[in-house]
């Protein structure tokens, strides 16, 4: 499924494939059709294969290439804002052009998976639904079933043969690394970028550990602007450094059918603008993918490294900035949009500044995990392992006497002859 989208004023038309038809396209085609995405976040109503009927709080955002931001693509072929190149003899569109012309967007799951979990900390797994496997990919949290005790393992009962507690080292980190990583275009205003990378600081000093989160696409409105310039209108057959480089759009509406197509020559626009109060930023009412900014990204995988700080007090910036390339404190709040009503209100926020543990903006979910591993081999039933397999997001409670604690499943083996599971269990810190 592909689209146009009209990016400035001046109606550049880019073909553009919106995330979710992208991913579940993807995994169609690697699993010979026998798997298909299903997704609450990136759905929006009307798309199949799945019709959710609400827009996901990632549904409003598009992947194009350098190459299309151009000018080049199939559905602006034709389109007299964006004329065809020529060759020496000024002929238009002569045969030696069809396959550049025609050069499709080549992109893998694991590259737009890599994208996106940079952005938005997403997960993705199996699940059995309608007698079908889909394969499901929502934002982290869903995969965190605080509401679901699957088992409830009191240590008293007889069925526990070995358990074991360690110090999850591996969720302790140092440094924390997000951002994007591509948006220098050595040209001027490239020192107003703000989607750009960043670099924190966390006080640990006996552990060394980089969580590191960063996009590999392009989201840098100086970046687009400068690409968009190179167009194929003015620069014909010649390329460019950034044609095979993925580009982000955030889309501000759809057309009438909900959908990137051309609908009776009504375009999906990109969203543009910052909300006030805004400060620092060139052009605030024209800049593009302020939604998907840095101070975002860092502020939804911040649950995730809270595992090293969960002792900390609110209100401490235990997340010092060390480093942002685009060295300025862009301001600014996200743009109203319609469709995204129910998505969380991020309100203002500020580049390159630390963060506290309490960054999240009010009716965010607060728990934390705590960075503690509790092994443990038990005796299970068969229908209990059933009963887990069917459902793994939902907690595993143990209780030790007095002592009660809540864990998710990391791992889990069973052996039904012997009915004996190992869990490797990740500890909740409330």
């Amino acid at each position: 499924t592909y689209g146009d989208v009209q990016e400035v004023e001046t109606r550049s038309i880019i073909s553009v494939y919106p995330v979710y038809e992208t991913l579940n396209r993807i995994v169609e085609s690697v699993t010979d059709n026998e798997l298909q995405v299903r997704s609450d976040f990136f759905g929006r109503p009307g798309v199949l294969p799945q019709n959710v009927s609400d827009f996901g709080c990632g549904s409003m955002l598009a992947i194009t290439n350098g190459y299309y931001l151009r000018g080049f693509g199939i559905e602006t072929i034709g389109n007299s804002s964006a004329p065809l190149p020529s060759c020496d003899t000024g002929i238009s569109d002569p045969s030696g052009f069809t396959n550049v012309l025609f050069k499709k967007i080549f992109v893998t799951f694991n590259e737009i998976y890599k994208a996106l979990d940079a952005i938005y900390a997403i997960g993705a797994g199996l699940e059995y639904i309608n007698d079908k496997w889909w394969l499901r990919i929502e934002n982290r949290e869903y995969f965190y079933d605080f509401s679901t005790v699957l088992l409830t393992i009191n240590f008293e009962d007889g069925i526990l043969i070995n358990y074991e507690v360690e110090v999850a080292t591996d969720m302790v980190y140092n440094k924390f690394i997000s951002g994007y990583e591509v948006w220098e275009t050595e040209s001027i205003n490239g020192l107003f970028e703000y989607n750009t990378m960043r670099l924190w600081k966390i006080p640990i000093f006996t552990i060394k550990n980089e969580y590191k989160s960063s996009c590999p696409f392009i989201a840098g409105s100086q970046t687009i602007e400068y690409t968009r310039r190179q167009a194929l209108s003015i620069s014909g057959s010649q390329d460019f450094k950034f044609d095979e480089n993925k580009f982000l759009f955030c889309i501000s509406e759809f057309n009438e059918n909900n959908d990137l197509n051309v609908s009776n020559g009504i375009y999906s626009i990109a969203e543009r603008g910052v909300n006030a109060p805004f400060s620092n930023i060139k052009d605030p009412t024209d800049v593009l993918n302020w939604r998907i900014r840095p101070a975002i990204m860092a502020r939804r995988h911040l649950r995730w490294l809270a595992s090293s700080m969960f002792h900390a007090p609110t209100g401490i910036e235990w997340l010092t900035i060390a480093s942002g390339n685009a060295n300025i404190e862009a301001e600014g709040s996200d743009v109203f949009n319609t469709f995204l009503s129910s998505c969380t209100d991020w309100g203002t926020t500020i580049e390159n500044e630390g963060l506290a543990i309490d960054s999240l903006p009010t009716g965010y979910p607060d728990w934390i995990l705590k960075p503690e591993y509790h092994k443990l081999k038990i005796f299970l039933s068969i229908q209990d392992y059933q009963n887990i397999i069917a459902n793994p997001r939902g907690i595993i409670r143990l209780v030790n006497g007095s002592t009660t604690i809540n864990c998710f499943i990391i791992e889990l083996t069973y052996n039904p002859s012997s009915q004996e599971a190992n869990f490797k269990l990740v500890r909740t810190l409330n």
